[in-house]
């Protein structure tokens, strides 16, 4: 029996209710809250499986964070790319821009 239990039974006692019935009384009071115990501890993991799912660890953030900064030094690396192909681009038209110019002199 459970301290609520034997609480339980003592209270009966001392109301005057026989031992037996007030035993009989508190075994079924201790089996209705362990029964409402196993029923809420079930619910609980279930709600836990359905959004265990969707529920991101800190390893997982890490990673995501790890991937973004991957990305993110791609994105630095192409940049710069385009910036040295632009620039090179305009160096050549204004090459031949002035090569144009010179042959319509």
């Amino acid at each position: 029996m459970s301290s609520v239990t034997l609480d339980f039974f003592e209270a009966l006692q001392s109301a005057g209710v026989a031992p037996e019935k007030a035993r009989t009384a508190a075994q079924s009071l201790d089996r209705e809250f362990e029964q409402r115990c196993a029923t809420q501890k079930q619910e609980i993991e279930q709600q836990y499986a359905i959004h265990a799912k969707e529920l991101a660890t800190k390893g997982d953030v890490e990673k995501v964070r790890a991937d973004v900064e991957k990305v993110r030094a791609g994105m630095a690396e192409l940049e710069a790319r385009i910036i040295k192909w632009n620039l090179g681009a305009i160096i050549a038209a204004s090459g031949l821009a002035l090569a144009i110019g010179q042959l319509l002199k």
